[in-house]
């Protein structure tokens, strides 16, 4: 008798594990239309697509602007999407929570040359798409960091006017001293002539 209650007690406990797993797994499958019931990954049919993905600089050149178009492909229900950019320098920002087509302000510490950009969806099963591109050029520190500083080209112009100026300099003492010599000379010639008389 006992053996049959231990028994039964067996199937009851087992039944009820086997129903909590089959519901835990119908909740996955509603939250993540992606992911099938066994916790595996479903076959690629659900990914994010970067349609357009520009960096532009403001009208003011003040800073810069990310414009980027994305589409999901398969069941991913995304909305929305969290926006990483980061340099080879290793500086990055990330916004999250926007829409799959917008515009977000470029990050001012990610000046190297170039930047990667990551769309991750907000969703359960994170999916993820990642594109290189070019920083733009008015980003400040982008000049600071690996080109030439931009006042180079206004101080090597200042440096020739310096220069012209001091090339000048010369030439007008010797016109001054051109200048007192014909005095010299009216004055001693105009001598010579009261003299003669």
């Amino acid at each position: 008798m006992r053996a049959i209650l231990r028994g039964l007690a067996v199937l009851v406990v087992a039944g009820a594990a086997t129903l909590s797993l089959s519901s835990a797994a119908s909740a996955a499958t509603a939250d993540d239309p992606c992911e099938v019931a066994d916790g595996y990954a479903a076959p690629a049919t659900c990914k994010v697509l970067v349609e357009d993905v520009t960096a532009t600089c403001t009208d003011d050149l003040s800073g810069a602007n990310l414009a980027y178009a994305l589409t999901v492909q398969g069941g991913l229900q995304a909305s929305t999407v969290s926006v990483k950019i980061g340099d080879t320098a290793g500086h990055s920002a990330t916004l999250t929570g926007q829409p799959l087509s917008g515009s977000v302000a470029w990050p001012s510490a990610v000046s190297a040359k170039t930047a990667t950009v990551t769309f991750t969806t907000d969703t359960p099963t994170p999916y993820a798409v990642s594109t290189t591109l070019a920083t733009p050029n008015c980003v400040s520190a982008v000049l600071a960091a690996e080109d030439p500083p931009a006042s180079a080209s206004s101080g090597g112009v200042t440096q020739v006017l310096a220069a012209t100026g001091a090339q000048v300099g010369p030439m007008l003492m010797v016109a001054a001293g051109l200048l007192v010599a014909g005095a010299l000379a009216l004055l001693v010639a105009h001598r010579r002539r009261a003299g003669a008389r």
